[in-house]
Formats: structure tokens, C-alpha cells, sequence
């Protein structure tokens, strides 16, 4: 009886385990917004298909604005840019990016991957205006 006691309670514990939703899932709601970075660097998550990211690096500047989808934290699309590298204007269409969102204590982390300039960069420390 000891021994089917305990087994229940292994299974138990482990169905509960499982069942329980261990990261909380970001939604659109807990993100949408403008969010002032530190320097100049800004995202706006505009709609569950648009976010634009604002960014300097020294005297280079970067401004990309994004279509795509939204889901679980997960932005995914396609960006287009206009910059300003080395005093040179530079712009292009159709680049890849994935952006995984996080808030971490109340502050929007986004790290990108892809094609382009956003491709590995990481944004933290976002703090939502207004």
C-alpha cells in the first residue's frame, strides 16, 4: 500500500508539474507601446504586425521599421531601413528578422536576429512612455 501511496504521488506530482505553465506567455497587450531605450534607441511596437526600432551607434544612426507577425513573444518579418553609416545614407527593403521580446522586471528586452543591421542586436533596458 506504501509503495502504490508513493507511486501515486510521484505521477501526481509529475502530471501537475507539466501542466503548469512554467514562463508566462507575453501578449501584445504587455508590450505595445513606445519604449525609450538608453541614449537615443527607441522601439514603438506599433500593431501585432508592425514594431520600428531607432538606434545610434557613435555617429551612425539607424531607423527600421518592420512588417510581420506577432506571437508568443516572437515578432517575425521582413524590415526595411534608412541609416546613416560613416556620414554615408544607406537604405535597403525585404530583410529578414525574427525579434524575441521579453519584459524583465518591467523593462523590454529585444534581441533580433536576421539579415541587415538589426541582425544580432540587443536592445535592453526599454522603459514604456506615456
Amino acid at each position: 500500500m506504501t509503495k502504490m501511496l508513493a507511486m501515486f504521488l510521484a505521477v501526481f506530482t509529475l502530471v501537475c508539474m507539466t501542466s503548469c505553465e512554467m514562463e508566462p506567455t507575453l501578449t501584445f497587450e504587455d508590450i505595445q507601446g513606445e519604449w525609450d531605450l538608453p541614449g537615443d534607441d527607441h522601439i514603438s511596437i506599433v500593431s501585432e504586425q508592425a514594431v520600428d526600432i531607432s538606434w545610434s551607434e557613435g555617429e551612425d544612426t539607424y531607423f527600421t521599421w518592420a512588417d510581420g507577425t506577432f506571437e508568443d513573444g516572437v515578432f517575425t518579418g521582413t524590415y526595411s531601413h534608412n541609416s546613416t553609416v560613416g556620414g554615408v545614407s544607406v537604405s535597403a527593403t525585404d530583410l529578414s528578422i525574427t525579434i524575441t521580446l521579453e519584459l524583465i522586471d518591467g523593462q523590454l528586452k529585444a534581441t533580433c536576429s536576421g539579415a541587415g543591421p538589426l541582425n544580432g542586436q540587443t536592445f535592453t533596458g526599454g522603459v514604456k512612455v506615456g
